[in-house]
């Protein structure tokens, strides 16, 4: 069982020097965009006020409100696979610091690749939040930044990290975002967190996992696998528009390709080590 951990990262705009090499497992080729040499937008400000620390027994991750006035907070699946009751302890940082209680109205079953969790905050008190941005495209090469609570625990962490990179890597099945791929620092704990546009703050996914070799047990924290919002947004909006769990049931998806890309990501880094489990965060 994975341990989910928080960090006091300070914010930087120092851009990563070089990108790691990744295979297409999609049959598109995109050409890649050259990232710009400094990330001096600040939209993902607003965005960072809504993440929030997901605390389940004795493990926590990250997760995001996406909807203030119901309390609809998204997440992974394995950072709530401990809850109690059906339960967790969500932290939220802004405006004031508290903690609140959320329901797990919603998992994605174990054999669906996208690794999510819907929460349902018991009350929305305190919750004064802007409007968030959803990412309606994706371009390889543009800055992007992760935020969520990773590396110390959350005695230790009054604040959410943020680490930069660039969009390395976009997976489409057909034509549809099915997996991202960037070259942030992401470390245990920033599991269910956003990967945002630097520039803008538009959410582009869910962080889900990194990479490890598992036969040496290193981990590359800069090779790591978001959910694009494009996979997941439709479900989510219809939930949230009927409160009806079953709107997002379209996310226990069984296709084939699917499947295979996110079971494939450990090959990305060792095409030999066919039979290894995904990293997860």
């Amino acid at each position: 069982m994975t341990e989910i951990m928080t960090s006091l990262q300070q914010v930087s705009n120092q851009q990563l020097n070089h990108l790691l090499p990744i295979r297409d497992l999609s049959e598109k080729n995109d050409c890649a965009k050259t990232a710009s040499t400094s990330s001096s937008g600040l939209g993902f400000i607003k965005a960072m006020k809504r993440v929030v620390l997901v605390q389940a027994g004795s493990v926590w991750g990250s997760g995001i409100i996406m909807d203030a006035e119901k309390g609809i907070i998204l997440t992974c699946r394995h950072v709530v696979k401990s809850a109690i009751n059906s339960q967790v302890q969500v932290r939220i940082d802004f405006p004031l610091r508290h903690w609140k209680v959320a329901d797990v109205v919603f998992c994605t079953k174990m054999s669906s690749p996208l690794d999510l969790a819907v929460l349902q905050l018991q009350n929305t008190q305190y919750l004064n939040l802007t409007d968030l941005e959803i990412a309606s495209n994706y371009e390889k090469g543009q800055d992007v930044c992760v935020v969520g609570h990773a590396l110390f625990p959350r005695e230790l962490s009054m604040q959410p990290s943020i680490t930069y990179g660039v969009l390395s890597n976009l997976v489409t099945v057909g034509d549809n975002p099915i997996l991202l791929q960037s070259t942030c620092a992401v470390h245990s704990g920033a599991s269910g967190g956003p990967l945002l546009c630097a520039e803008t703050g538009k959410l582009l996914g869910i962080v889900a996992s990194n990479s490890k070799d598992t036969r040496s047990g290193a981990s590359f924290p800069h090779v790591n696998f978001s959910i694009p919002m494009a996979a997941i947004q439709t479900a989510l909006d219809d939930f949230i528009k009927s409160n009806n769990v079953q709107c997002l049931q379209m996310l226990n998806t069984s296709h084939k390709d699917i499947q295979r890309i996110w079971t494939l990501q450990d090959d990305i880094l060792s095409e030999e080590n066919h039979n290894s489990p995904q990293s997860r965060l």
